[in-house]
């Protein structure tokens, strides 16, 4: 609708080429190369099944775009995230945002406390909570790879994250833990609203690339706070071989996370050093 369709959307799919798609892309594929790559995949796979419905005789314009634009120019973009020093007082900036609905405000502490990712957290359900074991356990249709093999994925919880879900029971209508007000999954866009009202130089996101420069300033294993974020090993081999998600190891180490950035009202005993 905005990149796509303004130059395209009058052509016939018949007649659209490779000069008309690289036009589209053009603007945006170094300013915006996230945007740019759905953008072409899109366009590929219409015009793609356009060749099969029998609607364009000639070959699709898109095979060797991504080439001819080349990625020697895009910059890398980092999001922006906050010092971990500076997260006791975003979390409780969270807490006191009294105009914003209590799913939205749980729902993005949860997010912090866990090192999640924003969908994961917006359509997390209670039949993914195990209380006694005190974990969260995301199916692999949920997580970003969405590979049956990568298993679930396991996330230890806090004192604090426990205390969410007791806080989460006086909005229960279904099976998610934080519904919007139509008892729909909150949007993206919901979350990061709190973060810029709160005038944080951040995004919802960002949050775990703080959790991860602190683990890292922590001296936590780097294979720890790798599978704490649910990055996929991009070596086959050392995923192959590694069999263990260190859930036994990141039970302390997310205590840990959750007592510096929102200090509990006593210390957790017997709490195990990680660095």
């Amino acid at each position: 609708r905005n990149h796509v369709l303004p130059q395209l959307g009058s052509l016939a799919v018949a007649d659209v080429t490779a000069t008309d798609v690289i036009k589209v892309l053009t603007p945006i594929w170094y300013s915006r190369p996230e945007m740019g790559k759905r953008a072409l995949m899109r366009i590929s796979a219409v015009l793609e099944a356009a060749i099969l419905r029998g609607y364009r005789q000639l070959a699709n314009p898109c095979t060797g775009v991504a080439r001819e634009l080349g990625t020697g120019h895009r910059q890398v973009r980092h999001l922006r995230a906050v010092a971990f020093e500076q997260m006791p007082h975003v979390l409780a900036y969270i807490r006191s945002a009294h105009r914003t609905m209590p799913p939205t405000r749980a729902c993005l502490l949860w997010c912090i406390l866990t090192a999640c990712r924003s969908g994961e957290a917006r359509g997390a359900r209670w039949s993914e909570i195990d209380r006694t074991e005190r974990l969260w356990v995301v199916p692999p249709e949920r997580m970003k790879s969405r590979k049956p093999e990568h298993g679930p994925h396991r996330v230890p919880l806090s004192d604090q994250a426990m205390v969410i879900l007791e806080e989460a029971k006086e909005w229960r209508i279904n099976d998610l833990i934080f519904p919007g007000v139509k008892g729909q999954e909150l949007s993206d866009n919901t979350l990061s609203k709190v973060v810029r009202s709160g005038g944080f130089d951040a995004t919802v996101h960002g949050f775990r690339s703080t959790f991860k420069t602190w683990c890292a300033d922590s001296g936590v294993p780097d294979e720890w706070s790798e599978v704490a974020l649910a990055h996929v090993d991009g070596n086959t081999v050392r995923r192959a071989y590694r069999r263990t998600d260190f859930l036994d190891e990141r039970r302390p180490l997310m205590r840990r996370w959750a007592d510096v950035i929102e200090p509990a009202s006593e210390p957790t005993p017997n709490e195990v050093q990680i660095s």
